[in-house]
């Protein structure tokens, strides 16, 4: 039960929000602090054609991530200048993908499927399990400075190779400063 306990947990916290949320600067971090995936929608405010499909997608698939529509595409973490567009914003993922094709329940479909697990990811005993169910060969990268300028641009690099073979395989990072230290604990024991 408990590896299960994030899991009820984010499904409460899912349950306790509207379907859709109107996102706006405040409660857009507190969304992205939630530890639960979220599909932001970035629609101008007079397209009610893409905001309609967006919220029946959210509708059919309400268990499966938070949702939120905004039309402030400065909230955006990315440099995408034209809505409408949709971002995957993942707690696991060290990059959120972005759906800039015409808004279709398909198509939100198959780009949501595609990006349930992280495009590139980060390795740990929490997202083993999700790794795993997943079904799919596991490529670890390792880096020795997570949170260097170098790290981003190596994601950056990784970006292309790891859409082009999204579902032929998942990519992930393993920080080499605790990967070395793991194992030297395990060879004492």
């Amino acid at each position: 039960m408990r590896g299960k306990a994030p899991n009820v947990i984010s499904y409460m916290v899912r349950g306790s929000l509207p379907l859709v949320s109107e996102g706006m600067a405040d409660n857009m971090v507190e969304i992205l602090s939630m530890g639960t995936s979220a599909l932001i929608a970035y629609i101008d405010g007079d397209d009610q054609k893409s905001r309609s499909v967006f919220t029946s997608f959210a509708d059919a698939h309400q268990n499966r991530l938070i949702y939120d529509i905004t039309s402030d595409l400065s909230l955006a973490k990315s440099n995408v200048q034209e809505a409408p567009f949709t971002i995957v914003y993942s707690p696991l993922d060290q990059v959120n993908p972005i759906f800039r094709d015409s808004f279709s329940l398909d198509k939100l479909e198959t780009f949501t499927t595609k990006y349930s697990t992280p495009l590139i990811g980060t390795f740990s005993l929490k997202t083993y399990y999700a790794y795993t169910e997943a079904g799919l060969p596991l490529l670890h990268i390792f880096v020795s400075t997570p949170s260097s300028s170098n790290h981003s641009s190596l994601l950056s690099l990784l970006k292309p190779i790891a859409e082009k073979y999204k579902s032929k395989l998942n990519f992930d990072t393993i920080n080499t400063t605790k990967w070395i230290l793991r194992e030297s604990v395990e060879s004492c024991d």
